[in-house]
């Protein structure tokens, strides 16, 4: 009676050894949060949208109100005013400054227009006309804590009234944003 001769495995201990070290030990270690919240911080808008898709935990984290508070604060005081220009005439506004919870105002001063924008979900809203359109001085939005809304403040010349020692009379309007 012949005995079989079992093959031996051709794998050398020591590879195999290499092999159940790597089975057991993931390729990828994970990054600490803070590093991990750190880098997303940085991160464009529309890039935040497709780390959405990454996992439902990052879905669930990109998504909730505690990290567009702090992606917006950050976003805020890392970032310039957003400059736009009017096609229709040649004068220049200014994003009216910093963005206020991710929300920016931007306008015509041709037509007197203001709009409030928010580029995270693309939303624009705009505010009532301002009659006439050239007498709006300056404007700038804010955040109310005790009404929780936004608010644009409005600085416009009063026409009617003569300038005291050549500095223009203004008038303070603060419109509700979102509010008819």
């Amino acid at each position: 009676m012949a005995k079989r001769r079992r093959k031996k495995n051709a794998m050398a201990p020591r590879q195999a050894k290499r092999m159940k070290a790597a089975i057991a030990m993931p390729s990828v270690l994970p990054l600490p949060d803070d590093l991990v919240d750190d880098v997303l911080l940085r991160l464009p808008v529309r890039t935040l949208a497709v780390c959405r898709c990454v996992s439902p935990a990052w879905n669930h984290w990109l998504s909730s109100s505690n990290f567009a508070e702090v992606y917006h604060a950050a976003s805020a005081a890392a970032s310039a005013a957003p400059m736009f220009m009017c096609e229709d005439c040649p004068r220049m506004f200014l994003g009216a400054g910093k963005t206020c919870h991710g929300l920016f105002l931007i306008g015509r001063p041709c037509e007197g227009a203001l709009s409030v924008c928010s580029p995270s979900t693309g939303g624009v809203l705009r505010l009532p006309p301002r009659r006439p359109p050239w007498h709006l001085h300056s404007a700038g939005l804010g955040y109310d804590t005790a009404a929780g809304a936004h608010k644009a403040v409005l600085l416009e010349r009063v026409a009617d009234l003569p300038r005291h020692w050549g500095i223009p009379r203004l008038q303070c309007l603060v419109v509700t944003v979102g509010v008819r």
